[in-house]
């Protein structure tokens, strides 16, 4: 247990059985798979937004849901 407190992904006790191993790294895989691609479209947003904001004609401004300001471009 130690292991998943210092940052792995996954813990397996002993004995264990293949077909849980099996499962467990497809599991890892498919996130892993997930991830990479929010990554991207993480990515890919932010640069759509950079470029509109970089060329918009009117100001951009973020506020709180109380109207408090926060950043503008």
């Amino acid at each position: 247990m130690d292991g998943i407190l210092q940052g792995a992904d996954d813990y397996m006790a002993k004995p264990f059985q293949s077909r849980e191993v099996i499962a467990r790294v497809n599991m890892q895989m498919m996130i892993g798979k997930k991830r990479r691609e929010l990554e991207r479209s993480y990515l890919e947003r932010t640069a759509e937004l950079d470029t509109i904001a970089k060329y918009s004609p009117v100001g951009i401004a973020r506020t709180t849901l109380e109207g408090e300001f926060l950043s503008s471009e």
